[in-house]
């Protein structure tokens, strides 16, 4: 008697099945029938009454993630090559940005703080309608980290909304290894908040950054501090940690480095999202 395994089947009919591999086999085959029969029935009828089926119907192009890939999730399977023009840096995370609309396109260093300043002001100055960007950031603890904000900041403190973006580390600093990529959780809004009156903030808790505030006359050390809560509105590490950070640093640490990426446009061309985001794009 052949020895029979136990398995669980769903047929194309909703009834789940108990039986054995042969059984699971003949189910498997006899749903793939079905459906390709379901599949070519549907495509004839719809041939027959509205002829055949166009690649840009009414001079619309169909929703897929080929064309508009920012409207899914980040990837966590794709890679994008490097661009002759990356420096040391920029290679770095040239890989994450895959499916982004970054992904060949020449990019700039625009904010350093260390040049520009530890201030809320000079970040927005420098980033503010520049368009989707990276911002890397380096700890005392030596954690280099960061994120990618597909609509980019134009400082009028609203929500810029967006599936595609995403937070990277490599917790305990060594860049040899592959980056760790948190992408958004719970929906697409609120994936970062563009506060004028601090600095990078993707979600409301997930990587912020708040520098000196107008509201300050001076600097004193807090505007380098950065905290990290994950689970709200970017997933948390693989293996279970719930910031970005390195462990022995926890949820905030002090930066030593904060850097912010865009890319580089040619004049007179569109920048995406260089204005207020729509509700209905949000």
């Amino acid at each position: 008697m052949e020895k029979l395994s136990c398995l669980f089947v769903s047929g194309v009919d909703g009834i789940v099945r108990f039986g054995g591999d042969r059984r699971v086999r003949c189910c498997k085959r006899r749903s793939r029938r079905v459906v390709m029969q379901e599949q070519d029935l549907g495509e004839k009828l719809f041939g027959l009454i509205f002829g055949k089926q166009e690649e840009t119907p009414l001079g619309f192009q169909r929703f897929d993630r080929d064309r508009f890939p920012e409207q899914y999730v980040a990837t966590l399977d794709e890679f994008a090559d490097p661009v002759a023009s990356d420096t040391e840096e920029m290679a770095l995370f040239r890989p994450m940005l895959a499916r982004t609309q970054l992904v060949t396109r020449d990019l700039q260093l625009l904010y350093d703080a260390g040049e520009h300043g530890w201030t809320a002001a000079a970040f927005h100055e420098c980033v503010n309608k520049k368009g989707a960007g990276v911002v890397v950031a380096v700890t005392e603890g030596g954690t280099v980290c960061g994120g990618y904000n597909p609509k980019g900041w134009v400082g009028y403190g609203e929500s810029r909304g967006s599936l595609a973006s995403f937070l990277f580390t490599w917790p305990e600093g060594d860049t040899s290894k592959p980056p760790v990529k948190l992408r958004k959780v719970g929906g697409k809004s609120m994936s970062v908040l563009d506060d004028p009156e601090t600095g990078p903030k993707f979600g409301a808790d997930g990587f912020v950054v708040m520098l000196m505030s107008p509201f300050q006359s001076e600097l004193d050390g807090s505007e380098k501090i950065a905290s990290s809560k994950l689970g709200t509105f970017y997933e948390v590490r693989p293996d279970g940690v719930r910031h970005i950070f390195s462990k022995t640093e926890g949820k905030k640490t002090k930066l030593v480095s904060l850097r912010a990426y865009f890319g580089v446009y040619e004049e007179g061309e569109e920048i995406p999202f260089d204005d207020a985001v729509p509700v209905s794009l949000e």
